[in-house]
């Protein structure tokens, strides 16, 4: 069977030679991602202005379907044994549509969380309490060197280049190293 070979191909970057290139390179770097927050300001204004457009539109129609489902639902509350066949059925069926009465499952509803706990503990009702144990990671992080012992466990730390633009708000990095610290 033949490998497959996959090949990437790339343009080949321009790799500035002096420091006064490597400026040139990022005055042009600057003028890009201005052109670039251009396009999106103003492709943000076309959408929102599509979007207010559509909201005039949608409005008067949201209005008109609430106040048909409202009517649908006052109508089928008032006539609900009669559709439902006294309850043994859950939908009905329409040549325009249908509806149906359903129950979700039970949830629980908790208003205060810490007075709940402290209550099923002074009974003795432990079967409604859960205890969960977490890896702490900040405390491997405050110990590596016995954290690193672990199996399992890598201390990972990344390296990173970036470039920030006069402007402030724009910065492009990539990682460029990843390290371990393992004691074996």
């Amino acid at each position: 069977m033949a490998e497959r070979k996959n090949k990437m191909t790339r343009e080949a970057v321009k790799v500035p030679k002096t420091k006064e290139e490597l400026n040139e390179f990022l005055r042009k770097l600057s003028e890009c991602h201005q052109k670039i927050q251009r396009i999106q300001l103003e492709a943000n204004r076309k959408i929102n202005n599509i979007r207010a457009e559509a909201s005039e539109q949608i409005n008067p129609l949201q209005k008109e379907v609430d106040s048909l489902f409202e009517g649908i639902f006052i109508f089928a509350q008032a006539h609900q044994n009669e559709l439902t066949n006294n309850g043994k059925n859950k939908t009905v069926n329409f040549p325009n549509g249908t509806i149906f009465w359903r129950k979700n499952p039970p949830s629980v509803f908790l208003r205060n969380v810490k007075e709940v706990i402290n209550f099923c503990k002074e009974k003795n009702l432990l079967q409604f309490l859960r205890v969960k144990a977490e890896v702490n990671k900040e405390a491997m992080l405050a110990d590596p060197e016995t954290a690193s012992k672990i199996k399992g466990v890598k201390i990972v730390q990344k390296e990173e280049f970036g470039v920030k633009l006069p402007e402030g708000e724009f910065e492009i990095s990539k990682t460029i190293r990843k390290t371990e610290k393992r004691k074996v």
